[in-house]
């Protein structure tokens, strides 16, 4: 809608159209104390409008609607003048608007939240300009200027060949001043806002192609300074806060498409700086700690997203130090220690899952890299569960595991922290499962993990043999023989390679 016909309709007010009108008590509109609302029928809808019953001057909202109801214009009078924004509206999408000065108190101009951006609506052609000024064109730059050459009123960019117009706004002796628009190569609306002598000057609204809104935030003299809001293109908020010399300022909140509570932080300076919480889309938390100068300080704590807590220390100037726990998905411990200058260092406990039993490893760390020997208990109880040496983060020598009841679970030899040499496998009632021997991938000029080599023999949990042969090199050799439990020969026992 153009301006002139925004005017036509603050003016006419229904009288335009042959109709009825009526008043009632202003539930309707909303409309301010004193005011009652008014109807006028038209030709191709109707109007509502608010009207002082004292001396039936217009103010407060005005709408008009279509035959089938749909809101297609809306505003608002104070004290019989157009204030605020006049909206036209087309199926609740905003087609283009009118600001007028502010309404005064008690006013409350009906907000339909038209948040798709205009198509269209270019303004100023191109093609003329205002007395006293001639139309200067620099390639796909027009703009009017005075004799002297200074930039004063329209002013314009368009697309290279698509003949679109590009950018809009007026120049006041020489200066960007008023409301600017940018628009997509398609002549939907990209930006909108306020310029002045030093760039975007005042809130800004920016659309992403598709017409959704985008961001509403505050300039001054060209770089963002004040309240800023992002959306998702569904249009929930998805950050909110404050922008200072063009740097993140102050308590931000980020959130969910599902409008659930994300990220709740505070700047300074463009950097993290103060308490810092993180929630999972069902409302638990997932982080929570604090920043300083963009690095995490001080106790923080992670959950996982059935609530069990998994993890817990602290940091200094981004590194974690002193005491850490973590927790698995049910609760059970998974590893503590301390840690010096961001590394894992001295006295260290993991807990794992050893042969169908929970068991917990201690033994040194040094700067992150495991070292020396490690020995293993069970969990709880504390039976001994194995021993284990490590070089460099490396598993290396003698290897022993140990079932609860105190029996051996297998017993054999690392190198380069894979199964080398002879190894010895148990049943949990100490009779000997396995018998077999690995050789390292590396030697054989492939890679993963050792392949079985040489000799095997496998057993019943009765003692009997099960399975025998050789491998060569993670291969079966020639024959192989097999038995039942009883010791009978069978055609094919298993041999669990």
């Amino acid at each position: 809608m153009s301006c002139a016909r925004f005017l036509f309709v603050a003016a006419c007010l229904g009288a335009c159209d042959s109709g009825s009108g009526g008043g009632d008590d202003g539930a309707g509109l909303g409309c301010p104390d004193g005011a009652v609302t008014f109807r006028a029928e038209r030709a191709d809808g109707y109007e509502l409008w608010c009207e002082r019953a004292a001396d039936g001057v217009a103010n407060g909202p005005y709408e008009r609607h279509a035959a089938d109801d749909t809101l297609v214009a809306a505003g608002a009078f104070d004290d019989g003048v157009a204030c605020g924004t006049w909206r036209e509206l087309a199926a609740g999408v905003e087609l283009s608007h009118v600001d007028y000065a502010a309404c005064g108190a008690g006013v409350e101009p009906p907000d339909p939240d038209p948040t798709l951006a205009v198509v269209g609506d270019f303004g100023w052609d191109g093609t003329s300009c205002g007395a006293g000024t001639t139309l200067q064109t620099e390639g796909n730059t027009r703009f009017c200027a005075t004799a002297a050459g200074v930039k004063q009123g329209d002013y314009g960019t368009w697309y290279e060949g698509a003949g679109t117009k590009a950018s809009g706004g007026q120049y006041r002796d020489g200066l960007a001043s008023g409301t600017w628009r940018a628009w997509y190569p398609s002549g939907t609306v990209s930006a909108e806002g306020p310029r002045g002598a030093d760039g975007r000057d005042g809130v800004w609204t920016t659309w992403r192609a598709d017409r959704t809104r985008e961001t509403v935030g505050t300039y001054a003299a060209g770089l963002r300074d004040g309240a800023w809001t992002s959306y998702w293109p569904d249009g929930g908020t998805h950050e909110a806060g404050g922008y200072h010399a063009d740097a993140k300022d102050g308590a931000w909140r980020s959130f969910y498409p599902s409008g659930a509570e994300h990220i709740s932080d505070h700047w300074a300076a463009g950097r993290r700086d103060g308490a810092y919480v993180a929630r999972y889309e069902s409302g638990g938390h997932a982080e929570e700690g604090a920043y300083r100068d963009d690095l995490a300080t001080g106790p923080w704590t992670t959950w996982y997203d059935n609530g069990v807590k998994a993890t817990e220390g602290s940091y200094d100037a981004g590194l974690p130090v002193g005491s850490w726990s973590t927790w698995d998905r049910d609760g059970l411990p998974a590893s503590a220690g301390a840690y010096v200058a961001g590394y894992a260092d001295g006295t260290w406990s993991f807990w794992r899952w050893q042969i169908g039993e929970r068991v917990k490893a201690t033994g040194q760390v040094v700067r992150g890299v495991l070292e020396g020997p490690w020995h293993a208990a069970h969990d709880p109880g504390g039976e001994p569960a194995g021993d284990v040496s490590y070089v460099h983060g490396v598993r290396e020598g003698p290897s022993t595991t140990v079932w609860k009841n105190g029996q051996l679970a297998s017993e054999g030899s690392y190198l380069g922290g894979e199964l080398n040499g002879r190894w010895k496998f148990y049943y949990p009632s100490g009779q000997l499962f396995l018998d077999c021997g690995f050789v390292l991938a590396a030697a054989l000029g492939t890679s993963g993990a050792s392949p079985y080599d040489g000799a095997y023999v496998e057993y019943w949990d009765n003692g009997q043999v099960k399975a025998e042969g050789t491998y060569h090199a993670g291969t079966k050799a020639d024959d192989w023989h097999y038995f039942a439990a009883d010791g009978q020969p069978t055609s094919n026992a298993g041999d669990g390679s």
